[in-house]
């Protein structure tokens, strides 16, 4: 890890701190994992770590994935810089009703109208108010950075 020296006493004396500074996430192309799972293939995990200056966790994870990994390179020429396999992140829980509210926003930019985070929040509450009778549903207004 990297380390700083801080001095900020406040009463005056020297108060010298050693600090120490997260490091920095790093995200790596799907050609440069598979690089490294067919080096860790022919050596070694601990060998490819050493080289390619990682963690084992991510080279063994890297091998057990190696069958997805391919598969999104070889599915697309955008395949080869993705980093990311594809399932991550939150699900949709009213899919349907997101479909509507895409193309009702693909309708008013159509007509040349202002569409603006509130109003697609405003529309979103209608739609699923008049849906789902009996549940009252709000729009999280953190989600959309208001």
């Amino acid at each position: 890890m990297n380390q700083i020296q801080a001095n900020y006493a406040s009463d005056g004396s020297d108060s010298d701190e050693v600090v120490s500074q997260s490091r920095k996430r790093k995200a790596y192309s799907t050609d440069w994992k598979l690089e490294v799972v067919k080096f860790a293939n022919e050596v070694s995990v601990h060998a490819a770590s050493k080289k390619y200056k990682i963690d084992r966790q991510n080279v063994r994870q890297w091998k057990n994935n190696v069958k997805k990994l391919l598969l999104l390179k070889e599915s697309s020429t955008a395949g080869k810089g993705k980093k990311r396999l594809p399932g991550g992140g939150r699900q949709l829980s009213f899919k349907e009703l997101d479909n509507e509210l895409a193309k009702w926003v693909r309708e008013q930019r159509q007509k040349k109208f202002k569409v603006s985070r509130q109003i697609i929040q405003r529309q979103a509450e209608k739609m699923f108010n008049t849906e789902e009778e009996g549940t009252e549903f709000m729009v999280c207004v953190e989600c959309f950075g208001l």
